[in-house]
């Protein structure tokens, strides 16, 4: 254009040079988006392993400290595995209300028949009872409406009787 060798209005000749231009741009911010997906598969694939694997060692150590226990090891060995074990089981509950509130409901059910749970470990029924209702309660409209219609319409049915019943 600034030489003037190509024999038609400026006008068309940017109108015409600025659709592909911009479809190129387009393309590029496309590519840089498939890339940061790519990223995150990658990362929310190895954050899944992790927890898997730790899943896996927080559910062992408590069963692990028993038997050292039967087979004479030091009561409080047995105790420190039962309390890391609950520990850790309590923050990859944690861990997978926050990444998935769909996780919520079977997260609650494992705080409260896990070993500090209601099979009498080192928290009472009531705490145990209480720390899954508050997870429950911690969920707002936003995580709830990731539910099924079904789910949200017996729960609220279930939070209006709560509600009403005097404590």
């Amino acid at each position: 254009m600034r030489l003037g060798s190509i024999d038609a209005d400026e006008s068309d000749i940017s109108t015409s040079f600025s659709m592909p231009v911009f479809m190129l741009e387009d393309a590029s911010v496309s590519i840089k988006n498939v890339k940061e997906i790519g990223k995150e598969q990658k990362e929310t694939k190895t954050r899944d392993l992790v927890l898997g694997i730790l899943t896996i060692v927080f559910a062992v150590i408590p069963f692990a400290g028993a038997a050292v226990q039967a087979l004479g090891g030091a009561a409080r060995i047995a105790t420190a595995a039962l309390i890391i074990g609950e520990a850790g089981n309590a923050a990859i509950s944690i861990a997978e209300i926050v990444n998935d509130p769909l996780s919520a409901p079977f997260a609650i059910l494992g705080m409260l028949v896990g070993a500090a749970g209601l099979r009498g470990g080192k928290i009472g029924t009531r705490e145990a009872f209480r720390e899954a209702a508050t997870a429950r309660t911690k969920l707002g409209p936003e995580q709830l409406a990731l539910f099924s219609k079904e789910f949200v319409r017996k729960d609220g049915l279930v939070q209006k009787i709560v509600k009403s019943c005097p404590r």
